[in-house]
């Protein structure tokens, strides 16, 4: 704000406008001194856009030294939705005033999503219509019924059409027993009547995941997920969502089958390795689920070489395959020599998704001679059910 002067030989003074939000029919009145007992020639009154893109002169409705009525033009509020009022007076100009918003209502609003159930984290929502302005406002998420407000927020993303937020779930209203579900509001935290939108928040489901099948933790294509619950409670399946948080985007969509009292889901081959997280989508509405889970594949081994040869000390072993995971993590190459023993450490030199390079450390002893041996890949608790095989001497 620029400096507030007083005094006549120092120019006009604005203290205050009554009201800060309007629309075309507004009278506001400035206030302020040395403003001159009437308009003339050499004074003024225009109001800036808050934004900096542009001003506009305005003709009073009134003006003396102390009090100027004024209202804003239909094309004014359009195109500068927040804005402040300056007064000139010759070749004096006074400071800027408290800002003015216009007031002009939402229309066509629409807010995704409308409906939703529980959830973990941040879920981002958009809000389209016309008439938000551009100057960014804070928001309250509030009951719909007794106007309860849960927190308030402001979105990173305002223009005069296009809202985006983001809400945090652990700011979302809890459910008591007997509630189905709740009508929830957003509207403009300093003006309550300005609502954006409306959201159901559904009470969550009776299904409970069940995950069997999984190893150490760790799930691989074949497991099955089960939801339990005491009926079918919807009347159509619904479609089960894992959603990749590390280390992408990706998701996959699959479709619940009903059966014995219980949703029913098996891991296809196709989901890539890493940790999900399980929503169950029920038409619109979105459950997410704890924990998440880890997905892994089942380490496979194609060929490996020098297969060719008796390996010796110091010899470069090459294991070509899949799913051995992008680095080494808790990888780890079993070498099952005669009698089962393990061997112990393994300088690896490069580990890859399809291919892990090491150096042969084992020798004979005191006997000599090629003596056999297995080596299996290791990943996250799982072992390849293929195998290499090959002599040492």
């Amino acid at each position: 704000m620029s400096k507030t002067t007083s005094g006549n030989a120092n120019g006009p003074v604005i203290t205050n406008i009554t009201p800060q939000t309007g629309d075309s029919n507004t009278q506001i009145e400035v206030r302020g001194m040395y403003f001159g007992s009437h308009k003339t020639d050499a004074s003024e009154i225009i109001f800036h856009s808050a934004t900096g893109q542009g001003s506009q002169r305005l003709r009073p409705d009134h003006w003396s030294d102390t009090s100027i009525s004024v209202r804003l033009y239909d094309n004014t509020l359009a195109n500068y939705p927040s804005g402040y009022f300056v007064v000139r007076v010759g070749d004096r100009t006074s400071n800027h005033s408290a800002e003015f918003s216009s007031d002009l209502a939402f229309s066509d609003t629409a807010i995704e999503p409308s409906q939703i159930m529980p959830f973990t984290g941040h879920k981002l929502f958009t809000v389209t219509g016309s008439g938000f302005g551009t100057k960014p406002q804070p928001l309250v998420l509030a009951d719909f019924n007794n106007f309860v407000q849960y927190y308030e927020f402001t979105p990173g993303i305002w223009r005069d059409n296009y809202i985006s937020f983001t809400l945090d779930g652990t700011k979302m209203p809890s459910f008591d027993n007997s509630s189905g579900g709740q009508y929830l509001r957003i509207h403009l935290k300093n003006n309550p009547t300005r609502v954006l939108g409306h959201i159901t928040y559904q009470k969550p489901s009776h299904l409970i995941p069940m995950y069997s099948g999984n190893i150490n933790g760790y799930f691989f294509p074949g497991n099955e997920i089960v939801f339990t619950g005491t009926s079918n409670p919807f009347q159509a399946a619904p479609t089960i969502k894992l959603v990749n948080t590390e280390p992408s985007s990706y998701y996959h969509q699959g479709q619940l089958s009903w059966s014995s009292g219980s949703y029913r889901w098996i891991i296809p081959n196709n989901i890539p390795a890493g940790t999900y997280k399980v929503v169950i989508l029920f038409g619109d509405l979105e459950q997410e689920y704890q924990p998440e889970i880890k997905i892994v594949q089942i380490p496979a081994i194609a060929y490996w070489y020098p297969g060719n040869k008796a390996l010796e000390k110091g010899d470069t072993v090459t294991i070509v395959g899949n799913n051995f995971g992008s680095t080494q993590g808790d990888g780890r190459v079993h070498i099952y020599l005669q009698g089962s023993s393990l061997v112990y450490p393994i300088t690896y030199t490069s580990w890859s998704n399809n291919m892990i390079s090491f150096v042969w450390n084992e020798t004979t002893g005191l006997f000599g001679g090629e003596k056999p041996f297995q080596m299996r890949v290791y990943v996250n608790g799982i072992e390849s059910t293929q195998f290499a095989e090959g002599t040492y001497k």
